[in-house]
């Protein structure tokens, strides 16, 4: 047996423990209390969000602070955070197994922001570039917004986006719902709804961030994606 045999074998085990490693932090791990499944699907995310407020308080890594700023970038559309985020999704997609090769009726669909400008700065190249990457079909022109949401401190009231949903398209397609940060998960529950009206099954809820609130709990979680933990051990002694 070769010695460029035997480290091939090795190198190829290491990246087997590593992979295992990260689909054991990115679907196992669950130390957000509570935190349960959206609707019976599991809900994948790889940070913790940590609103702006809770930093006055509490001491956080400068992972928590980038990823904020990262999150607010890729909302503005900004380039270098979408391509982050494009390469960060479609990693943890790759590493579950989901593409179009294996399933061709996986269905890639980004919860729509609140207006249309902000939809397609936020989400249309993204959405056509890992839909690219990964061989899946792209649900980002199926779902129109009719009717845009209205801040409440402009309107009065609380509002929602209204949706038209192309039955014909999603029609017996398996989805993969994606959201930059879910608080509670309403808005993938809603739209998990009317998609499973149109006959298409939701398999996976995925998004960047899942929100923090370290009033609620007595635990230091750690970031799924980077196995990091969110408060500062430095300054906690």
């Amino acid at each position: 047996m070769s010695n460029s045999f035997i480290i091939k074998s090795f190198d190829k085990a290491i990246d087997e423990i590593e992979r295992s490693d990260k689909l054991d932090r990115l679907y196992k791990y669950n130390p957000n209390i509570p935190k349960q499944p959206i609707n019976g699907i599991n809900h994948v995310f790889l940070y913790y969000y940590v609103p702006e407020k809770y930093h006055e308080w509490y001491f956080f890594t400068q992972e928590v602070t980038t990823f904020r700023k990262k999150i607010w970038d890729f909302k503005d559309g900004d380039e270098n955070e979408q391509e982050w985020a494009i390469n960060a999704v479609t990693e943890v997609l790759e590493i579950g197994d989901y593409n179009g090769i294996s399933n061709p009726k996986l269905t890639f669909v980004c919860i729509p922001a609140s207006t249309i400008d902000s939809n397609d700065r936020r989400f249309k190249s993204f959405s056509s570039k890992i839909c690219e990457k990964l061989c899946l079909n792209n649900g980002f022109d199926h779902i129109k917004i009719v009717k845009e949401k209205i801040p409440k401190h402009i309107s009065g009231v609380e509002s929602e986006t209204e949706l038209e949903i192309d039955p014909f398209f999603f029609a017996g397609k398996d989805i993969i719902l994606f959201d930059d940060v879910v608080t509670k998960g309403h808005s993938m529950y809603k739209l998990m709804q009317q998609l499973q009206a149109v006959n298409a099954t939701t398999v996976l809820c995925l998004s960047l961030g899942q929100t923090y609130n370290p009033d609620k709990t007595t635990e230091d979680p750690i970031n799924p994606y980077t196995g990091n933990h969110l408060l500062d051990a430095r300054q906690y002694g």
